[in-house]
C-alpha cells in the first residue's frame, strides 16, 4: 500500500496567486528548454506492454535499491507473469498538476511558493512537459502542456471562485485525457493535491476505474483535512461503489479517493495538515519517484474488464514491503 504520512492543522481558503504562477512559468521555461538525454531510456513502446511501478522498502521504511527481475515474483489475475525491470534514466516525464481550489483548500498552500515546491518531484532536465487542472464541484481552469508561460501566468493571476465542491474523479478524468495524447515513450504522472474524498463528481466511478486501468499513469497525491462543514454531495455524484460491479479493491475509491488512485496506480501518498509541512512532503514524494521500479510484462491473458496484480519480494520471507500497480484494465 502506499505510505500514508500525517504531519499537524490550520486555515482555509481559495488556492493559487500571482506568485506560484510566476514560479510556474520559470520551470515551464527551463524544462521546455532542456532536452533530456535519450541514450539512456530503454522504455518499449509494445502495444501489449504492461508497465507497473513498485516501491521496496525494508523495515525501517528506507528504499532498498539494486533488485533485478529475478527479485520479483508478479501474478496477473493470479497467473505468474514473466516481467522485466525497465531503465528509466533520462526519460522525460510527463505531469499533470490537480489541484482542489475553493472552500476545502488549505490558505497556507499559496503562501510558500506551493507549486515550484511539488513540482521538485522530479528534475526541470527530465520534467519536459507540465499541465494544470483545478477543479471544485468540476474542472474549472486547464492547460493543456502549453509551450508558452504567458497564457499560463495569466490564468493562474485570475482563477475561478471555487464552491464548496471536490470533484476528485472528474478532474482526475481531465488529467488522463491529457496525458493520453503524449507520446508512449514518456513516464506520465499526476500530482493531486485535494481533500481526501471525492464530493460531487460526475463521472462514474466504473468509468474513472476503467480509464486508470487502461492508462500508465502514476498518481502521486497530497491531501489536506476537508473543511469542516456540511458535505456539498450534490446527490448526483457517480462515486457510489455499492451500486457497481468492481472488485473490492476498485470499491475503495469512493471513501478514500485520494489514498486510493495513489495505492492503485503504483504512487505515493501524503496527508499534510499544514503548510510548514510541505517541503518535507514533497522530499518523500522526490525520494519515492527516484526509487520507483517500473517493472513491464507482456499479459499471457488478454480477457476484458480489470486485471488485478499481485507483487511479491522472492526469496519468501524477504523482510521488505512493497506497495505497487495493484490493476489494469483490458477492453
Amino acid at each position: 500500500m502506499s505510505r500514508n504520512i500525517k504531519f499537524p492543522s490550520k486555515g482555509r481558503g481559495i488556492l493559487v496567486g500571482l506568485q506560484i504562477a510566476v514560479c510556474l512559468g520559470t520551470l515551464l521555461a527551463q524544462a521546455r528548454s532542456q532536452r533530456a538525454p535519450e541514450t539512456d531510456v530503454s522504455i518499449r513502446t509494445t502495444a501489449r506492454l504492461v508497465l507497473a511501478p513498485a516501491i521496496v522498502r525494508g523495515r525501517s521504511g528506507e528504499f532498498v535499491s539494486g533488485l533485478r527481475s529475478e527479485d520479483f515474483e508478479l501474478s496477473d489475475n493470479g497467473a505468474v507473469q514473466t516481467l522485466r525491470v525497465e531503465q528509466t534514466t533520462g526519460q522525460p516525464v510527463a505531469l499533470v498538476v490537480v489541484m482542489q481550489t475553493g472552500d476545502g483548500a488549505l490558505r497556507e498552500f499559496q503562501n510558500y511558493q506551493t507549486l515550484t515546491r511539488l513540482l521538485k518531484i522530479a528534475d526541470a532536465g527530465i520534467l519536459q512537459k507540465v499541465a494544470f487542472v483545478t477543479f471544485d464541484s468540476k474542472p474549472r481552469q486547464v492547460w493543456n502542456f502549453p509551450p508558452l508561460r504567458d497564457g499560463v501566468q495569466y490564468a493562474m493571476d485570475h482563477p475561478e471562485s471555487g464552491d464548496p465542491g471536490a470533484a476528485i474523479l472528474d478532474a482526475v478524468g481531465q488529467a488522463l485525457d491529457l496525458l493520453r495524447q503524449q507520446s508512449a515513450a514518456m513516464r506520465k504522472m499526476i500530482l493531486l493535491l485535494s481533500q481526501p474524498r471525492d464530493d460531487g463528481s460526475q463521472s462514474s466511478l466504473s468509468e474513472l476505474a476503467q480509464r486508470l486501468g487502461e492508462a500508465d499513469v502514476t498518481v502521486y497525491s497530497v491531501t489536506f483535512p476537508a473543511a469542516k462543514r456540511v458535505a456539498f454531495r450534490t446527490g448526483r455524484s457517480g462515486c457510489n461503489a455499492s451500486q457497481l460491479v468492481l472488485p473490492k479493491e476498485l470499491a475503495g475509491l469512493c471513501e478514500e479517493t485520494a489514498l486510493q488512485l495513489a495505492t492503485l496506480s503504483g504512487g505515493e501518498h501524503i496527508e499534510v495538515r499544514k503548510s510548514s509541512a510541505l517541503n518535507r512532503s514533497v522530499a518523500v514524494l522526490r525520494d519515492a519517484f527516484l526509487n520507483t521500479y517500473l517493472l513491464s510484462f507482456q499479459p499471457g491473458s488478454r480477457d476484458p474488464g480489470p486485471h488485478l496484480l499481485s507483487l511479491k519480494i522472492r526469496p519468501p520471507g524477504s523482510p521488505y514491503t512493497v506497495s505497487f500497480r495493484r490493476f489494469y484494465w483490458v477492453r
